[in-house]
């Protein structure tokens, strides 16, 4: 097994810290957008809403109901896009 070992030499410590960012930042950047992507498809039963809004199920069919918050209604059920979700949440909290 080859041992790996780095060396660094006439590096300044902002200079070592400012590539660390860089690093990071080059790997956090695209699971940022994978995320955003997975989160603009997500959709949500009352069921699944109600347990992230510390709300019961039928609060959430309720505000559904009353347009509070924006969903679609499949069958007897309502779904929820995770932006009309968040949108509810912020007008909640002003």
């Amino acid at each position: 097994m080859k041992n790996s070992s780095i060396t660094i030499q006439n590096v300044t410590v902002g200079d070592f810290e400012d590539r660390i960012k860089e690093i990071v930042s080059n790997i956090i950047a695209p699971l940022k957008e994978e995320l955003s992507m997975f989160l603009e498809k997500k959709v949500y039963s009352t069921t699944e809403a109600a347990k992230l809004l510390d709300i019961t199920a039928r609060t959430v069919n309720r505000h559904c109901k009353n347009g509070r918050i924006k969903a679609s209604k499949r069958g007897h059920n309502y779904r929820i896009k995770h932006q009309d979700l968040m949108n509810f949440i912020q007008v909640q909290n002003g």
